[in-house]
């Protein structure tokens, strides 16, 4: 009797402990379950945080600034190339002011300039 006692104490505590094991891994698995809900709730939270402020995160900032200097260098490029195009005009301008003050204008038979006053006259037209 004292053995079938010890075996349905052993047999109940055995059930018992199996079932506070099966409890909490149950627990574990539904709390698992609730943290990877969380997770991908969050995640989704910072990729929309990301697609609102792209280009302006921290750690595009290197990115940032080599497209900066990108720009600058272009910038830099196109104003050395207006400056260029300007001293360009306004030498042939002068150049175009000797050639008028060495041959003044004159006009054919008919009436109609020629040299530079016939190009000027051109040109507007």
């Amino acid at each position: 009797m004292t053995s079938e006692l010890t075996d349905l104490f052993i047999n109940e505590n055995q059930a018992v402990v199996q079932q506070e094991s099966q409890d909490t891994t149950n627990f574990i698995a539904s709390q698992l379950e609730n943290a990877r809900a969380s997770l991908a709730a969050q995640e989704e939270k910072v990729r929309q945080f990301q697609a609102q402020h792209e280009g302006s995160l921290p750690s595009q900032q290197a990115s940032n600034l080599q497209i900066l200097s990108g720009l600058q260098s272009q910038l830099q490029n196109e104003q050395d190339a207006l400056n260029t195009a300007n001293q360009q005009r306004v030498y042939l301008q002068s150049l175009q002011e000797q050639y008028r003050t060495v041959h003044p204008a004159t006009r054919t038979a008919d009436g109609a300039p020629t040299g530079l006053a016939a190009i000027d006259q051109n040109w507007t037209h």
